[in-house]
């Protein structure tokens, strides 16, 4: 495990007791889509290519949907389409060119309540990712293993369906900046290649609280069953049941 991913979850880990209630989470969405460009060192540049992402994201957090939450999450995302670049005359896969791509990352999310049980919010996070890069032709890579630093930016809708439930839908945005690699051939030329990667898409989810998810929530609860209790109580205190009850008392 690299410093970057121990130093998320030691940040996450030591957030979390402070908080106030405590979630689990997991988010899926289909068709994100992603260019990525690159230049290198020598001067050439390359056409962007495209890639679409699909996978899940399982999240633990802490916090209130009446104020905001903190989450630490990891990403699993099957990739298609890859990164290929030409240079020296040649063609080579880089980013992306596995079947999967990783992210482990830290979310901030601040809420603001609609009407009811609907709330909007933000998404604002930083991750760690990464993907195995193959090289093409006679190609060689210093490389196996690319990381990336990825800035995270969303919004979305939020909808209490439950004490312990809340589901989610909004769009998530990710920038990427991508570790340098060095290049080489058969022939011992070498170039060094900078890449960043954008894109992003919509992602269904739900948390499962331990705990009520929203004390607005349960506040509204009490005061609907309060109001329920209320409401039998009057069905059956009838002007008979008042006549049957004095004459009891003076019996």
């Amino acid at each position: 495990m690299n410093k970057i991913t121990k130093l998320l979850l030691a940040t996450s880990i030591a957030t979390l007791p402070s908080m106030a209630g405590v979630f689990v989470g997991l988010d899926y969405n289909t068709g994100d889509d992603f260019s990525a460009e690159s230049t290198a060192e020598s001067g050439y540049a390359f056409d962007t290519n495209e890639i679409t992402l699909s996978g899940y994201t399982i999240s633990l957090g802490s916090g209130s949907i009446d104020s905001s939450i903190f989450e630490v999450y990891y990403s699993s995302q099957s990739t298609e389409g890859e990164h290929v670049y030409s240079i020296f005359n040649r063609y080579a896969e880089y980013i992306y060119s596995s079947d999967t791509y990783s992210e482990i990352g830290l979310n901030y999310r601040p809420y603001w309540k609609v009407s009811g049980d609907l709330h909007w919010y933000l998404d604002m996070g930083l991750a760690y990712g990464s993907s195995d890069s193959l090289s093409a032709s006679s190609f060689a890579l210093s490389d196996n293993t690319i990381s990336c630093a990825a800035l995270k930016l969303g919004a979305g809708i939020s909808y209490i369906i439950a004490d312990q439930f809340e589901l989610n839908v909004g769009y998530r945005y990710s920038y990427n900046t991508w570790a340098d690699v060095e290049i080489y051939d058969s022939n011992y030329n070498t170039d060094t290649i900078s890449t960043t990667s954008s894109g992003g898409g919509i992602y269904l989810g739900m948390n499962i609280w331990f705990g009520n998810a929203s004390s607005d929530y349960s506040s509204n609860n009490n005061s609907k069953r309060e109001l329920e209790k209320n409401q039998d109580e009057t069905l059956y205190d009838t002007p008979e049941d008042n006549l049957v009850e004095s004459a009891e008392e003076v019996f």
